[in-house]
């Protein structure tokens, strides 16, 4: 038998979710309305014993979520570009979100929602996916005064690109890691049942921790099909409902129902899996409420949010030549740029000085040696007001041959806009051609010397500003170009854009 969750029982829902009461949750039985048969045979086969009070164990998908947490309704379909109509049935889930997928991709799949929080990255189609801030809830506990990192800080730690924080097997030892609030790694202290690692991953290179393992693979009381309660394995596979891991379990401090405790915690690409060695049997091992913190975080009120780094570009080869752009500063302060490599080490860089309406802007030239391939976190810091402006970028593997040209700002500027342009991966010392082609296809050379030096780092930095060259049309499009001479000579170029001057008044 069904039963319809009244206003009454949403409303305490939410407000246990609200107060982060774990125990709270769990004693709300309330089995949910189904926006498709398909996810009610999901949520039935491994929660309704639960809620009929059959076993003792912690939910898998928990009640459903009609509205978000301090938020408004949640939505019953969501972009994704690969289905017709641009849009999929969707429904959250106090732990997850379901998704009605094709037949052939098992009819309801579970969403990529820990990986989207982490990144700031939300999937719009198979290969498509939008930015987004990355989620400032905590990954365990309660939501307000919890001391736990937030998914945001696990990018410290955590898969977003192939080969990065990835670890080798270490089946059979002791889980040695913890984290701090901030996501970053510190030693193991005081653990009473540090456990062990289970089974490692091969596709993401990561291990999982035995409680998890174990959990992933345990069989207990299920509904059939037949309606009947049986005994079968709780998932269909083990990463069915939680994706593979993107980080290693690593030991916290959250802050659960007021109560400071020791937590085990990992995330998969689709949840949370905690292990709490307080917890009665059946309880130690959870999923975290990831459908509430994604609900809060997607759907919640948008608070003040802080104005924005824009980097430039947000993905590049190391080797490029970085532009940051923030506004916001006291005028005429000096700005530092602190930066966090995905080691998780920090260092200050020169952030520029604010212009006379506050805003700074800064370069940074990267190298394979300082900066290697990986998430990078920005802060531009202004020394007297203390305002922080953030920002992340990307750097990947540098191209083949080595050579990069850039023109910066690459998303276009206006006749006066100071156009950065930079080359690395030349020899020191090396002299090659250089020049610029405006939207008539005529040639401007650098204060009339076509041959450019490189740097003893082997780079040419100019800067242009099209208003200042002798020339009638100066919108459209424009290209920087670089020859090398002799037999192995490489050539580049990076085209752009010069639009229109805004008019007075817009």
């Amino acid at each position: 038998m069904r039963h319809h969750i009244t206003g009454a029982w949403r409303l305490l829902i939410i407000g246990a979710m609200l107060a982060g009461n774990l125990a709270a949750i769990a004693v709300v039985h309330a089995q949910p309305d189904f926006l498709d048969a398909a996810f009610g045979a999901v949520w039935t086969q491994s929660d309704l014993p639960v809620e009929r009070g059959t076993v003792k164990r912690s939910y898998l998908w928990g009640p459903a979520l009609f509205v978000a947490p301090d938020g408004p309704k949640l939505p019953h379909t969501e972009p994704y570009r690969d289905f017709e109509g641009g849009q999929r049935t969707v429904q959250y889930f106090e732990k997850g979100r379901m998704e009605l997928t094709t037949v052939e991709n098992g009819r309801v799949t579970a969403g990529l929602l820990v990986r989207e929080m982490i990144s700031g990255q939300i999937q719009v189609g198979m290969t498509q996916s939008q930015p987004y801030s990355p989620s400032g809830v905590p990954v365990a506990g309660d939501t307000q005064n919890n001391a736990a990192p937030s998914f945001a800080a696990l990018a410290n730690v955590a898969t977003l690109m192939p080969d990065l924080h990835t670890a080798p097997n270490h089946t059979g030892g002791m889980v040695d890691g913890a984290l701090d609030g901030s996501g970053k790694p510190i030693p193991l202290m005081g653990v009473s049942d540090p456990t062990t690692y289970a089974y490692w991953v091969r596709e993401t290179q990561h291990n999982i921790a035995t409680p998890f393992w174990d959990y992933l693979n345990q069989r207990g009381p299920i509904i059939s099909q037949d309606g009947k309660t049986t005994t079968g394995s709780l998932f269909p596979s083990p990463f069915f409902a939680v994706g593979l891991p993107i980080t290693e379990p690593y030991w916290i401090r959250a802050t659960v129902g007021g109560v400071s405790r020791d937590v085990l915690m990992q995330a998969f690409e689709r949840r949370v899996l905690t292990y709490t060695p307080a917890n009665p049997d059946g309880f130690k091992v959870e999923m975290g409420n990831v459908g509430a913190a994604y609900a809060r975080w997607r759907y919640g009120p948008v608070a003040d949010a802080i104005p924005a780094a824009t980097v430039e570009p947000t993905s590049s080869a190391t080797g490029s030549l970085l532009l940051f752009t923030a506004p916001g500063f006291t005028p005429d302060e000096v700005v530092v740029l602190r930066l966090t490599a995905p080691d998780g080490k920090t260092t200050e860089k020169p952030g520029g000085t604010a212009n006379a309406v506050g805003i700074t802007r800064a370069t940074l030239e990267t190298n394979a040696k300082d900066y290697p391939p990986g998430q990078y976190k920005v802060n531009l810091i202004g020394t007297k007001s203390n305002q922080t402006r953030p920002g992340t970028f990307a750097l990947t593997a540098p191209p083949a041959n080595g050579l990069i040209v850039q023109a910066l700002p690459g998303s276009g500027g206006d006749p006066l806009t100071v156009f950065t342009l930079y080359v690395s991966g030349l020899s020191p010392g090396e002299s090659v051609s250089a020049w610029i082609s405006g939207p008539t296809g005529t040639a401007f050379t650098f204060n009339g010397d076509r041959m450019q030096t490189a740097t003893d780092r082997g780079t040419i930095l100019q800067t242009i500003i099209p208003k200042s060259l002798t020339v009638d049309n100066l919108i459209g499009p424009w290209a920087f170009v670089v020859q090398e001479s002799g037999a192995n000579a490489r050539q580049g170029n990076v085209p752009f854009l010069v639009n229109a001057p805004p008019r007075a008044g817009i």
